[in-house]
């Protein structure tokens, strides 16, 4: 399958439909969490995320219509791909997947276990152990960040590396510029070959 991605007048966009998929995703886990936080009152699946609720799910769609149709209104141009059938196809499709990766769970807890039973590849498998954690806490580290793949897609996986530029760092100084410890938990990056 091979989708030109270019716009209307034949440039080149893969960087417009990447930014479609980011803002989506985004827009997504805003949306969950602004509307959860507000008034989430009904748990979606305890067992696996206790913090997940049927009011931010309804939120996190929300916030993916929301960027989906605001990316067509400002570069619709630039991604003829998806229609406004798509783009509402897509924002349902996109925050399912988001709420559903949004896990923040130690990597033996019950929702990962009960993910892996199910058949999905974790890809700590591949990295190295000694990278393997993501979050510390009072001088524990802990693997709260987790990439699950299908066992299809997991023969692709080349790489898995986290990215230690937070974790390892004291909390920044107020007014510092600089990318480290912009959060607490670090990223977690896999490359696929094509």
């Amino acid at each position: 399958l091979h989708l030109p991605l270019v716009d209307q007048s034949g440039v080149p966009s893969a960087a417009f439909y990447i930014l479609y998929v980011v803002a989506v995703t985004k827009f997504t886990d805003m949306g969950a969490y602004a509307i959860g936080s507000l008034i989430g009152k009904h748990k979606m699946v305890p067992h696996v995320s206790p913090g997940k609720t049927w009011q931010g799910f309804g939120g996190a769609i929300f916030g993916a219509f929301v960027a989906s149709f605001g990316s067509l209104a400002l570069f619709g141009e630039k991604i003829p791909l998806i229609s406004p059938i798509h783009a509402a196809v897509l924002a349902v499709a996109l925050a399912v997947v988001a709420v559903l990766g949004d896990l923040n769970s130690f990597y033996d807890s019950l929702p990962l276990d009960t993910l892996r039973q199910a058949g999905l590849r974790h890809v700590y498998e591949f990295a190295a152990p000694e990278r393997l954690y993501s979050y510390i806490f009072e001088g524990q580290s802990e693997t709260l960040d987790h990439m699950l793949l299908s066992p299809a897609l997991y023969e692709y996986l080349v790489a898995v590396d986290v990215l230690h530029v937070n974790a390892d760092y004291p909390p920044p100084i107020p007014d510092d510029p600089s990318p480290r410890r912009s959060s607490d938990h670090d990223p977690l990056v896999a490359r696929f070959r094509s």
